[in-house]
């Protein structure tokens, strides 16, 4: 299933499986490129914060509390010897110069197709266009416009409704794609939030949608011209028919207030360590958590809380020790400007960094999150639950790699390069057993 998709750009002043459960036991461009490759990524487990020095032997509790089951994982399953799961690239599409069908400006999103094959959506070309399994090309969708099959920038591309729904957030609609390529009619994406477009949304197999609000931003504190606040929202499901079903209210948006005294204007865009919901959905469930710890609601689709999984604590402070380690690190770009701007206000920092900051679910029921993705990190690390609730440990892929999409036995998302070419890539994943 794929990810949910959030606004990132700052705003300144003046911007259940039965039996044995697989994987547990019983821009500038470059030549056209399709490769088919073969190398195993190295995975790990139990790695990262208090979790790296644990015992091979997980700590796992279900509790009820008031008729919801907390099911909390101390020690991950996997332990500290390694995951038996493997990744292998198996098709990477992309380039710098050459056949354009095989050219990205900025990939929007990129979801696997049946057959074998994925979709990729490019906001730059207002398209999406299919490649099968060997990443060849085969059929595009759309093109730039307000008509019925056209976009004006695709914000994301998500398998449901037995095809895929993409989502214009400037013409504020959804339009489905078969899987043949043929665009459907469009639908309004209205929320409770009537007069903008959701903060964040996705969609779930049966074709509704899940959205959360922006919310309402707190007055400036007074004097402050960089500040730290948190906007709360309510979640909804937004039914084909167009019922609005509310879920609960979340953190939407942790963000970064910038206040121009000289000129008065200001503004807001998301902080570098915001905290924001993140969900995804199967047939039956919802799943949704915002990274105050590693931690994961599953509500039915009506909104009912079942069960609330939990992977091990690890420290999210940010105290004096982190604050000198991201003076030192080496950034670039606005992530330099925020920071030197961060560091000399008295209150543009959260308390805690977020515990995760993307949230899928594969089609056999495991919840992958990203962790959060720290500025001095070298590689993502995506931690697994399993299907009863346990955590089992992290998997590590590269650092310039947004995994998008995850089934049964692959993983697909893009991966852009330091001068800002992107590549749709495509990992096979085979589910070892655990010893």
């Amino acid at each position: 299933m794929p990810r949910t998709h959030r606004p990132r750009a700052i705003l300144r002043p003046s911007r259940s499986a039965t039996g044995s459960v697989p994987g547990r036991g019983p821009i500038r461009r470059k030549a056209r490129l399709v490769l088919a490759l073969s190398a195993p990524l190295a995975l790990l487990a139990g790695c990262g914060g208090s979790e790296s020095a644990a015992a091979p032997d997980a700590s796992f509790a279900v509790v009820d509390s008031a008729g919801v089951d907390v099911v909390t994982t101390t020690v991950p399953e996997w332990g500290p010897s390694g995951s038996p799961w493997s990744l292998t690239v198996i098709t990477e599409i992309g380039g710098l110069d050459g056949d354009e069908v095989y050219l990205f400006g900025e990939v929007a999103d990129v979801a696997l197709v049946p057959d074998g094959g994925v979709a990729v959506a490019d906001r730059q070309t207002a398209d999406v266009r299919f490649y099968d399994a060997a990443g060849e090309y085969m059929r595009r969708s759309g093109v730039a416009g307000d008509g019925p099959g056209e976009f004006r920038r695709i914000r994301w591309l998500d398998r449901c409704g037995g095809g895929f729904i993409a989502y214009d957030p400037m013409l504020r609609r959804t339009t489905p794609i078969s899987l043949s390529g043929v665009a459907g009619e469009p639908s309004p994406f209205i929320t409770g939030e009537t007069n903008r477009p959701p903060y964040n949304s996705t969609c779930l197999p049966d074709g509704s949608l899940l959205a959360v609000g922006w919310g309402e931003a707190p007055p400036r504190p007074e004097g402050a011209e960089t500040w730290f606040f948190t906007q709360r929202a309510n979640a909804w499901r937004i039914l084909p028919d167009g019922v609005i079903d509310t879920i609960g209210t979340y953190i939407s948006s942790e963000r970064l207030g910038m206040y121009d005294p000289d000129t008065g204007g200001g503004g807001s865009g998301p902080h570098p360590f915001s905290r924001s919901v993140e969900f995804d959905g199967d047939e039956d469930h919802i799943y949704i958590g915002a990274g105050e710890r590693l931690q994961v609601e599953v509500r039915t689709l009506d909104g009912e809380l079942l069960r609330i999984i939990r992977g091990p604590d690890t420290d999210l402070d940010v105290d004096a020790e982190f604050m000198a380690t991201y003076r030192r690190a080496s950034l670039t770009g606005m992530d330099s400007v925020l920071r030197a701007e961060i560091v000399a206000a008295d209150d543009a920092m959260p308390e805690r960094y977020p515990a995760f900051s993307e949230l899928l679910v594969d089609d056999l029921g495991f919840v992958w999150v990203e962790r959060f993705v720290l500025p001095w990190d070298d590689v993502r690390r995506w931690g697994v639950f399993a299907p009863d609730g346990a955590f089992l440990g992290h998997l590590e892929l590269p650092l310039d790699f947004e995994l998008t999409d995850v089934s049964a036995d692959r993983v697909a998302g893009f991966a852009t390069d330091e001068i800002g070419v992107q590549r749709v890539r495509v990992y096979g994943l085979v589910r070892g057993e655990a010893d």
